[in-house]
């Protein structure tokens, strides 16, 4: 391996690490739950890709090839996981509406919706065609 790649890859791997630090930070000192979201899904997607990449840079192509479909597994499932989480959070009231520049989602929801009696939440019942055991959605 030259010693180009070497330095090319510590280099992705340190930035990757920074990244991953940041994000932590973020997560511990932001004050409120979209912005924890924040700190959670970007910079950590992006210091992972970057250490993988680095990684990537070296060991042999089959390996490098699975590291790069950890990549893409990792871009393509945060972000959706995240917004999950700060769906589910702002339904049961965890998320301040003062803190929110614009609400989109409080038109697609009752006013006057009651929580669930058997504990469950309907998170994906309309929007994504799921129903529950009866087959109402």
């Amino acid at each position: 391996m030259s010693t180009a790649a070497e330095v090319g890859s510590a280099v992705l791997m340190l930035l990757g690490a920074l990244s991953c630090l940041l994000g932590a930070i973020g997560l511990v000192r932001l004050p409120d739950l979209p912005a924890r979201l924040q700190a959670a899904t970007k910079p950590q997607t992006l210091g992972l890709a970057l250490v993988l990449l680095g990684a990537a840079l070296r060991v042999e192509l089959v390996t490098a090839a699975t590291l790069m479909l950890v990549v893409l597994f990792q871009v393509i499932t945060a972000p959706v996981v995240s917004q999950l989480v700060g769906r589910a959070a702002y339904r049961v009231g965890a998320v301040r509406g003062d803190d929110l520049v614009v609400d989109e989602l409080a038109e697609h929801l009752p006013e006057d919706r009651e929580p669930d009696p058997a504990g469950g939440d309907d998170l994906g019942a309309g929007a994504g065609g799921r129903t529950g055991r009866d087959g109402t959605s």
